[in-house]
């Protein structure tokens, strides 16, 4: 996919990595973790539904939020803290 040409107003996924939006924290760690080599694996487009499961801290959702924003959707799954909980 071509992350840079998803039409008017939409986020490319490149402005969602590089935006204010993460943390410094967060963008010293890209040089590590690779996040658009990731998602263009993944072959992640603007229009997707996007199931991200345990997301932590969030470090993909402020990446994957504004990328989704305008024509795709984000949901995030949390594990639940104990089996307990499942009672």
């Amino acid at each position: 996919r071509d992350s840079q040409s998803q039409g008017s107003g939409a986020t490319s996924l490149d402005a969602a990595i590089s935006g204010s939006q993460r943390s410094s924290q967060a963008r010293a760690r890209d040089v590590y973790r690779h996040p658009k080599e990731t998602l263009q694996f993944f072959d992640l487009g603007p229009t997707q539904a996007v199931l991200e499961i345990a997301p932590g801290g969030g470090w993909y959702s402020d990446i994957l939020a504004p990328y989704l924003r305008n024509a795709g959707q984000l949901y995030e799954a949390q594990y639940l803290s104990t089996s307990a909980d499942l009672a």
